[in-house]
């Protein structure tokens, strides 16, 4: 799906993965099984809310928001995608970036669903990361097109499980974030990048 090869729906660090990270994977099949469980119910919900024809578009994309605004590690993400502008930016601005780019994440990936309107969601597999994440690889299914492959990064923590990246193709969602909001810092500065992220979600 568009959302997750557009330029911007990670902690996830897939690239470094070590032969031990690796193999530890057989040793936790139960928290593999619960990761896999969760993804796909997500998955089931998004279709469900999707494929309500008899829902307004507003209704559906409000509905979306919140399903998004629940699975989705924000306050864990918000401090990865700034990198190293988080431990200099002030703690008003970081609250103040933490809003936006929440408003923007949840708008954007709910805006590219309701375009994309996937039919159909399943799990093909799991594989155990490092700092007790999972990695969920799905298969979703969509109407005019073959299944797109996906990759979800979750981590259990006080909260139940949350999303912490999405990849397909093996292009991550967050580091995407990343390097762009990085970038756009730099040039810009915080309050620059903020305003960049508020335009952005009023064309949603």
């Amino acid at each position: 799906m568009r959302l997750f090869v557009i330029s911007a729906l990670c902690l996830g660090l897939l690239a470094g993965q070590s032969p031990l990270q690796a193999a530890a994977q057989g040793d936790d099949a139960p928290d593999r099984a619960e990761a896999s469980k969760y993804v796909e119910e997500v998955g089931r919900d998004a279709v469900a809310i999707l494929s309500g024809v008899a829902a307004s578009e507003d209704r559906r994309k409000a509905r979306m928001r919140g399903l998004l605004g629940e699975i989705f590690a924000v306050p864990s993400l918000c401090e990865f995608v700034l990198g190293s502008n988080w431990s200099s930016t002030a703690a008003s601005e970081r609250e103040a970036f933490c809003r936006a780019f929440e408003n923007y994440l949840l708008a954007y990936v709910g805006n590219v669903l309701e375009d994309e309107r996937p039919t159909g969601f399943r799990v093909t597999g799991t594989k155990s990361l490092d700092d007790g994440k999972v990695l969920v690889t799905t298969a979703v299914a969509r109407q005019d097109d073959k299944p797109a492959e996906v990759d979800w990064v979750v981590r259990n923590g006080v909260e139940g499980f949350k999303v912490l990246d999405v990849e397909t193709n093996k292009v991550s969602l967050m580091r995407t974030y990343r390097s762009e909001f990085i970038s756009i810092a730099k040039r810009d500065g915080i309050d620059g990048l903020i305003g960049q992220l508020e335009r952005m979600v009023a064309r949603y």
